[in-house]
């Protein structure tokens, strides 16, 4: 146990010290939720502000920005550098290493989430219902959903043969999960071809759970079941796929 928090405690500070990676997953983000707030303050959705409708979007791109771009870059840096190389000579399991980075990532979504939930509350005035049960079983959605977005975002660290390619393929995916996630518009305007696309990008769903819990309050048992089951099936196959690709350099 002590280990694991020594090694979680080391890949914290090593990512705080990672300035672009802490740019793009949690300043990027709120430097949105900023401007597009005070764009749109005048704004109004299915009698919303503009703001509420777009908040759970803006958390959802905190969260790809962590798990599609900062953990990438990560990866393949270590590779590049021989840092897995030289841990796999070591007593310490690459499942541990892999472990303790992972909860450093969900612990930095934890973080994101706060601050961007307390800027959207008490700076843009953004209303939330925090009364429903639904509220309690949102953090364990919340917290797949982030796995599942690690364990696409490993895939790609480690096919990126280096951290220039990850920053880039990182980039490139965020972006593309950001649209298809129902970020600032609904998912289901997209044509039928990229619709199996839409169907498992974990944004689409860690978007709607939120928007349905804490805005619409139309969360049902069924439909978080559904989604729950759908995150936890992503992060089962990517995680298994990325334990057999593994590459050490």
């Amino acid at each position: 146990m002590n280990s694991f928090v020594n090694l979680s405690s080391i890949f914290f500070k090593m990512e705080i010290r990672n300035k672009q990676a802490m740019i793009m997953s949690t300043v990027f983000p709120i430097l949105m939720m900023a401007l597009m707030g005070t764009a749109g303050k005048d704004a109004a959705r299915d009698g919303m502000s503009y703001m509420t409708y777009i908040f759970p979007g803006i958390l959802g791109m905190a969260y790809g920005a962590i798990g599609l771009i900062a953990l990438p870059v990560m990866i393949a840096a270590y590779r590049e550098k021989g840092i897995f190389k030289k841990i796999k000579v070591t007593p310490v399991a690459t499942s541990k290493i892999m472990v303790s980075i992972f909860a450093t990532q969900l612990f930095i979504m934890a973080v994101q989430t706060v601050i961007i939930l307390g800027i959207s509350v008490f700076v843009f005035n953004v209303q939330l219902n925090f009364s429903s049960i639904y509220t309690l079983l949102l953090i364990p959605l919340l917290l797949m959903g982030g796995l599942s977005l690690l364990g696409i975002g490993l895939i790609i660290g480690i096919y990126a043969n280096n951290a220039k390619n990850a920053t880039t393929m990182g980039n490139l995916s965020n972006l593309v999960f950001i649209f298809l996630g129902g970020t600032f518009f609904p998912s289901d305007v997209w044509p039928k071809f990229l619709m199996p696309l839409v169907s498992i990008n974990p944004l689409n769903y860690i978007i709607e759970a939120i928007r349905k819990t804490l805005i619409f309050e139309t969360q049902n048992l069924t439909t978080y079941l559904t989604e729950l089951s759908i995150l936890t099936a992503i992060t089962v196959i990517t995680l298994i796929f990325s334990a057999k690709v593994f590459k050490y350099e």
